[in-house]
């Protein structure tokens, strides 16, 4: 983060106590301000998909932080990103059917969020364990392929 904002390390600021506010403290209070957040998404990126029943433990996470916008546009927007079962089952599918994935990762995790946004327009995906997000993305499979 330091390298990222160094503005005030550089002298390159005039208002350094704004410039330190409004890039080491999280003010927002949606979803996404937690996400897009470097301190706050760093631990919820981790929380989220952390799973310590695996040999690698960060497995998971590394599918997570693989590209910024599939953790701050796509998962971020939705409050499917609220729910650690839905991350996780999103993750687990995503790991297991990773050659589907090589293309196209934005396109095809946006569909897959979108779709399961909308399934929790007529679901409550709130009880729903990872199990039941990898079924109904194996369900959709084929057209994931054909994005």
């Amino acid at each position: 983060m330091i390298k990222r904002w160094d503005g005030v390390i550089n002298n390159k600021i005039e208002n350094p106590v704004k410039y330190i506010k409004d890039h080491w403290f999280l003010y927002g209070e949606s979803q996404t301000d937690f996400l897009r957040h470097a301190l706050a998404g760093l631990w919820w990126g981790v929380y989220l998909s952390v799973d310590y029943d695996r040999i690698e433990k960060y497995e998971l996470t590394k599918i997570f932080f693989r590209q910024m916008d599939f953790v701050t546009r796509t998962l971020g927007v939705y409050k499917l990103a609220r729910h650690k079962e839905a991350v996780m089952g999103i993750l687990e599918f995503i790991n297991e059917n990773d050659l589907l994935f090589k293309n196209n990762f934005e396109k095809k995790t946006r569909f897959i969020t979108k779709y399961l946004n909308l399934l929790g327009g007529v679901k409550p995906l709130a009880y729903y364990d990872r199990d039941f997000f990898k079924k109904e993305l194996k369900i959709i499979k084929g057209k994931i392929e054909n994005i």
